[in-house]
């Protein structure tokens, strides 16, 4: 990271993957802090995060920034951290980071991997509420093993003429009532 963002000319500006899995997450973002750097921009992303640890300890200002893929599993804390890329438009990541600043809201666990024209949300359906009014991907899977509650006031808007496939599995049949084709304005 330090050779990529304090200047070394053979380094490039941009991180083609970064993986942080059994929980370096926050331990990453504590060691980024002595980078006068901001923002660190990746291509790709994957996250394995998981507790109840909001990142409280991790006093930093810098953010990730992921351009083309992220994967991530487990604490949605972590997106505070987080910036995507107009390529991963699907998702508003303001509203998971709103309720992630409040510390009385329960939070569940996320598991999602998102791509310009990939979706795959695992586990439950949670961050299915901060996807935009009408997607552009081209490949959903929707794989749950719960989730019928959170899908009451969802509504998932495909682009006409976009979608190539969608794939269910687990209880990720119960997203089928959720999704329409029309656009909305």
């Amino acid at each position: 990271i330090k050779l990529v963002h304090e200047g070394e000319t053979t380094a490039p500006r941009k991180i083609k993957r970064l993986v942080l899995n059994r929980n370096s997450f926050f331990w990453f973002l504590e060691k980024t802090r002595r980078i006068t750097t901001r923002k660190i921009h990746v291509e790709g992303l994957t996250v394995t995060q998981n507790g109840e640890d909001i990142g409280s300890e991790t006093e930093t200002r810098t953010r990730i920034v992921v351009s083309k893929r992220i994967t991530m599993a487990g604490n949605a804390r972590v997106l505070l951290f987080i910036e995507l890329g107009p390529e991963l438009n699907h998702l508003s990541i303001d509203g998971i980071q709103r309720q992630c600043r409040s510390p009385e809201i329960d939070i569940p666990r996320i598991n999602i991997l998102l791509t310009e024209k990939k979706i795959t949300v695992r586990e439950n359906f949670y961050v299915l509420q901060f996807f935009k009014k009408n997607i552009t991907a081209a490949e959903m899977c929707f794989f749950a093993k719960s989730g019928g509650k959170t899908l009451e006031n969802i509504k998932i808007t495909l682009a006409v003429g976009e979608m190539e496939s969608i794939c269910f599995g687990g209880k990720g049949l119960s997203v089928l009532s959720s999704i329409t084709n029309e656009k909305i304005d």
